[in-house]
């Protein structure tokens, strides 16, 4: 059973692409290495150590954090909008943000 013409296999152009990606980044890195006397790799190692620290911290605690604070964040903006609901004086500026601005379609319809 062939495959249909229509839908074309590209895990062979991803293959290519990937490995063209690796061999010209292994030659500029080798080329930067050279170049740099071997400062590159200690760069590269640092930077390295600090996504690896980053990603360590937010795995650890941010995202705890972000769960913790999602329920006060929540009571903080239902409170925010029955102030504002409360607070709603017609005569002054009037606070477009909530509404529409653009109408779709025919201009008067």
């Amino acid at each position: 059973m062939e495959q249909d013409p229509r839908t074309p296999n590209r895990t062979r152009e991803n293959i290519v692409i990937l490995t063209l990606v690796l061999f010209l980044g292994g030659i500029i890195a080798f080329f930067l290495n050279v170049i740099s006397l071997g400062i590159f790799t200690y760069v590269i190692g640092v930077g390295l150590l600090i996504v690896v620290v980053g990603s360590f911290h937010y795995f650890l605690w941010g995202r705890a954090m972000m769960e913790e604070v999602a329920v006060e964040r929540e009571q903080m903006l239902l409170k925010e909008e029955r102030e504002a609901a409360a607070n709603d004086h017609t005569e002054g500026i009037v606070d477009l943000t909530g509404r529409r601005g653009i109408k779709r379609g025919r201009p008067g319809k």
